[in-house]
């Protein structure tokens, strides 16, 4: 399972922080992901977004190194928000 890896851990560890981003969320059980899907969803300003596979975490962990690299570039806390989506 790989969850809130492109999430700011100071956000989201600041219950006075606004959160308005995506969650993504990939792993091999269903059932898990729904699992913390539940409780990513209860997080304001948070919404979980199911990404398949745990396959597809080395593209999380690729989006989190561009994530890091525009936070210290820009100086801020940025996080991914996905268009498109209902």
């Amino acid at each position: 399972m790989s969850a809130l890896k492109n999430v700011p851990a100071l956000d989201l560890a600041d219950p006075d922080v606004t959160l308005a981003a995506d969650a993504l969320l990939c792993g091999n059980d269903a059932a898990a992901r729904d699992a913390v899907a539940a409780v990513v969803a209860r997080i304001p300003g948070l919404r979980p977004v199911d990404v398949g596979a745990l396959e597809n975490a080395h593209y999380l962990e690729a989006i989190t190194a561009l994530i890091l690299n525009v936070n210290r570039k820009h100086r801020r806390r940025v996080a991914v928000r996905l268009t498109g989506l209902d």
